[in-house]
């Protein structure tokens, strides 16, 4: 579908100047929508003419408008892949996938666009897990517009137009699909020099991605780590670049519902730059690859957001079940809205996102021994800030992180020096525990440190300044900084998540308890 310019050994980005408007209906393709007609070869083939006539303009803007309260029922759930620019207004009606094959994502209420591990041909009924085609790259640093390809015959994965990710270092040291890499940035490629394996690109990186941060190796794919730039979509399946969704249900699949609680049906937006859902009710949200997304006025079941995800906004939601993970989530803010925890989840709010701001919201652990925040897991999160935050529950009830707390501490292991000044090593704790790879984690993101000399008595704060190896096996060398001390063989060191004043509590209070968590 993709119109790519094709000039060797520069590719050049083409001129996009069509931007058009096409409204379409799956009525007009033959659907019924009674919520009883399977209404798979209407959507098929509605999303076949939208990628026909946004073949001849990638600017095209599309909208889908459903009637009034109908109610669909398909076994198709990609309906939305590949469209580029596409506002779906579901004026009240209802949505339902009744695929039988329950253990297969072609079977959850809906999946937005193909993610970065997923080569499964728009029509094809399997669903296949790929190996990232990706090329690593040279150490880039922010700022900069293009980045090197170090094997430069890989840059053919390259074309002009195309969408691309440009990630590094990895923080979950384990299998993962998506790669949870820590930096990351959304890239459109303009140009591609086969000869010098110059990849141009049309926006200046935030991240500096390193080609020496450690590759972890992960069961079934490729490991994850040093410096990297993979396509986000092929001439079959564009990356959307902007999808809003409103007035709309998705009811679960009742095949997924029958297993009972182990079945897991959710409403995923992926494959995207920008998104917007607007009153939606579902039975889990889960959105995965996507830039930034904001979700306003919606309800679910439950929520987990998942990786490679730059911003995440929630205003005036409800999560009955708890909203969980955020594992590879940067920003999350939260703007009103009412979270839960329950027998299936218990704790209200169990979101790992490096930078948290709630305000205005009601964490409820009410009903049994629950909680209501748990953000103290493997992914650390580097600031939380509460405002007005109303907790219902008993008192006590919450598992965070306080000012300065201790990620991890290196007491009674060996810290040994190098022929630079401030250059320590310090080995991992044990190379199979997530928490020994935790430590490096917060050390690689310019983490807080703080020194004991000998091992014992105060301890003098510092910076973290480089880091130059992570391996799991042997631990990481790394650049420290300590005003007015040098670092020497047999001093301790200890890892902190937060700066001085990044925890914040305003109005925080409990109902139907006698006082606020914090004094």
């Amino acid at each position: 579908m993709k119109q790519w310019l094709m000039l060797a050994p520069l590719l050049l980005l083409s001129g996009i100047t069509q931007a058009g408007t096409l409204t379409v209906a799956p009525e007009q393709y033959g659907a019924i929508g009674d919520c009883e007609a399977d209404d798979t070869a209407a959507f098929r083939a509605m999303n076949a003419a939208i990628l026909d006539a946004q073949a001849n303009d990638q600017l095209l803007q599309v909208t889908i408008s459903f009637p009034p309260s109908r109610c669909y029922h398909y076994t198709w759930n990609r309906w939305l892949w590949g469209i580029r620019h596409v506002r779906v207004l579901g004026h009240g009606s209802t949505f339902q996938n009744i695929g039988t094959n329950v253990w297969s994502i072609n079977n959850v209420s809906i999946v937005t666009n193909r993610g970065l591990t997923n080569l499964t041909p728009l029509n094809d009924p399997g669903y296949v897990e790929r190996k990232i085609g990706y090329t690593k790259i040279a150490t880039v640093a922010a700022g900069s517009t293009s980045v090197i390809a170090l094997n430069h015959s890989e840059v053919s994965l390259f074309s002009p137009n195309q969408w691309a990710l440009v990630y590094s270092y990895d923080q979950q040291l384990g299998p993962s699909a998506p790669p949870n890499a820590r930096f990351f940035d959304y890239v459109r490629v303009t140009s591609v020099n086969t000869m010098t394996g110059v990849i141009s690109l049309d926006r200046p990186l935030v991240h500096t991605h390193r080609q020496d941060f450690p590759d972890v190796p992960t069961a079934g794919t490729e490991p994850v780590g040093a410096a990297r730039i993979a396509p986000l979509e092929d001439s079959s399946v564009p990356f959307t670049e902007d999808i809003y969704m409103e007035n709309m249900t998705f009811l679960p699949n009742p095949a997924i519902t029958a297993l009972g609680p182990t079945g897991f049906d959710y409403f995923m937006v992926s494959g995207a730059y920008s998104a917007t859902v607007n009153n939606v009710r579902a039975h889990d949200f889960v959105p995965s690859v996507v830039m930034a997304i904001t979700v306003e006025n919606s309800t679910f079941s439950g929520s987990e957001p998942d990786k490679l995800i730059d911003s995440v906004t929630l205003v005036n939601v409800t999560i009955n079940n708890g909203l969980l993970g955020c594992a590879g989530v940067d920003k999350l803010k939260v703007f009103g809205g009412h979270f839960s925890a329950s027998s299936t989840l218990p704790y209200a709010f169990g979101c790992m996102a490096r930078h948290i701001t709630l305000n205005d919201a009601v964490l409820d652990a009410s009903g049994g021994t629950f909680q209501n925040i748990q953000t103290n897991w493997i992914f650390p999160t580097k600031d939380i800030a509460l405002r007005n935050v109303t907790f219902i529950g008993t008192s006590g009830s919450v598992t965070m992180y306080p000012p300065q707390a201790k990620l991890l501490t290196v007491d009674g292991m060996t810290i040994k020096t190098t022929s630079t000044p401030n250059q320590i090593h310090i080995p991992d704790i044990s190379p199979t525990t997530p928490s020994s790879h935790l430590f490096v984690v917060c050390l690689s993101d310019g983490g807080y440190v703080g020194l004991k000399k000998g091992g014992a008595g105060q301890e003098y704060p510092g910076k973290v300044r480089s880091l130059l190896t992570d391996n799991t096996s042997t631990g990481a060398m790394l650049t420290v900084s300590v005003p007015g001390h040098t670092v020497q063989t047999g001093d301790v060191l200890n890892c902190y998540v937060y700066p001085p004043g990044s925890f914040t509590v305003e109005d925080a209070f409990y109902v139907n308890a006698s006082r606020p968590i914090w004094p």
